[in-house]
């Protein structure tokens, strides 16, 4: 459009192409995208415009995006001219939301990226119980020839046939890897394919949650961790009444450990905890598994309750790198009475504890520290109880690294903290 089109124009000009067979314009304010609730004008410059056909009864969904305006360089005397092979257009959903026998529809848009025409969808399958989600599907041509491609980022699962229940997420995703280029002795960030999964099954008094991914470093190197959580009655006495196990491990993966304080939304620890229903965050579990060739680490956890008032959980984690190390990490909430089913009384105390122990064999070195859990309280909600506690003892000379010109027998102890209201 070499100028502004206004909204009556816009009508105007539609209303002809209807009667060539021709389809009508489309942006998202546009009188015909809305049903006519408003007239919008129809921007001044290039748009990507297309009818996407589906199904017997041949419904028509009009599709569109609109370029970035091209960049004017000062005193230019011509106009500047945009390359729709090198300029990409974003993509504009369009609702759906519509279903061609196993295939739901929920929106489709439509976008350029660098010389090539996308597609993209958001919807999936419908089997009965079993509901496949399509997260990113796209299908994509160059511009100067008909050769199409589809893509597909990740894919969620469902399954709903009580008792049983079954929910999965797998995503596809880059992490920027250091590597030395040898050439320039400066280490350059290469992005490698991470393929990353969650699931979770429910089945009566049971539940099992894992987590996983798997990459390839750019020598070739594969790198993979898992990690599983068995919700169970297990059983016991009522001072350590067993709930569940944990375990997992890392093959070419580092281990990032929590602050105790930030302890709750661990990707250890979420799996575990009763009451969650947060997603996983795949970026922050990249970071915190990061993939690194060589590194190896293998956890073990017990989840207990003691007199249906306190809940805790504790898992055992072995490093291994250039040296050993053995790390613990627990949690651990009390709520005290136990409220009855629909009271909306709050409990006397609510105390939640976070807990990271490193000991370090070969460095001669013990560091433990601890913290209460945000919403901590002692009678009054509103008084909430912060502060935490320290404890490191050096038991070789340290001469490099985080407790470096420590002594042998050095210690130090410090407890504290304070209430706000």
């Amino acid at each position: 459009a070499s100028n502004t089109i206004t909204g009556p124009q816009l009508q105007f000009l539609n209303t002809y192409l209807a009667s060539i067979d021709v389809a009508p314009l489309n942006i998202k304010e546009s009188s015909v995208a809305n049903n006519g609730k408003s007239a919008a004008n129809f921007p001044q410059g290039f748009s990507l415009q297309g009818n996407l056909v589906l199904g017997a009864d041949a419904d028509v969904i009009p599709l569109h995006s609109v370029f970035p305006a091209p960049t004017q360089r000062k005193n230019a005397k011509t106009p500047a001219r945009l390359n729709p092979q090198s300029t990409n257009a974003a993509h504009t959903a369009t609702p759906v939301a519509k279903t061609y026998g196993p295939i739901k529809i929920e929106s489709a848009g439509l976008g350029l990226n660098n010389g090539e025409v996308e597609i993209k969808f958001t919807g999936g399958l419908v089997l009965g119980p079993l509901e496949l989600d399509f997260i990113d599907f796209d299908i994509s041509s160059p511009l100067n020839s008909f050769d199409p491609s589809i893509s597909l980022k990740g894919m969620g699962v469902g399954f709903n046939k009580p008792p049983l229940t079954i929910d999965g997420l797998f995503m596809e995703a880059d992490i920027q890897v250091p590597e030395r280029n040898l050439a320039t002795g400066t280490v350059d960030l290469i992005p490698v394919k991470a393929y990353n999964g969650s699931l979770n099954i429910g089945y009566k008094k049971y539940s099992l949650a894992a987590i996983a991914s798997y990459a390839k470093l750019p020598d070739g190197v594969s790198t993979v961790f898992m990690y599983g959580f068995l919700g169970a009655p297990l059983g016991g006495p009522p001072v350590c009444f067993v709930t569940g196990v944990a375990a997992g491990f890392g093959y070419n993966r580092s281990l990032t450990l929590p602050q105790p304080t930030t302890i709750n939304s661990y990707p250890l620890i979420q799996p575990v905890l009763p009451s969650n229903t947060a997603p996983v965050n795949f970026s922050a579990m990249d970071v915190d598994f990061f993939p690194t060739d060589g590194a190896f680490w293998g956890a073990v956890g017990i989840r207990a309750e003691s007199f249906k008032m306190v809940n805790s959980f504790v898992l055992l984690v072995v490093r291994i790198k250039e040296e050993v190390e053995i790390d613990v990490i627990g949690i651990s909430k009390m709520i005290f009475p136990v409220p009855k089913d629909g009271s909306s009384t709050p409990p006397l105390a609510k105390i939640g504890i976070g807990i990271v122990a490193r000991i370090l064999p070969e460095r001669g070195v013990v560091a433990i520290n601890g913290a209460f859990l945000a919403r901590s309280y002692i009678l009054n909600p509103l008084a909430t109880i912060t502060g935490g506690f320290a404890v490191l003892m050096i038991f070789k000379d340290q001469t490099y690294g985080t407790w470096n010109h420590a002594r042998e027998g050095d210690f130090v102890v410090t407890i504290g903290g304070y209430a706000t209201h």
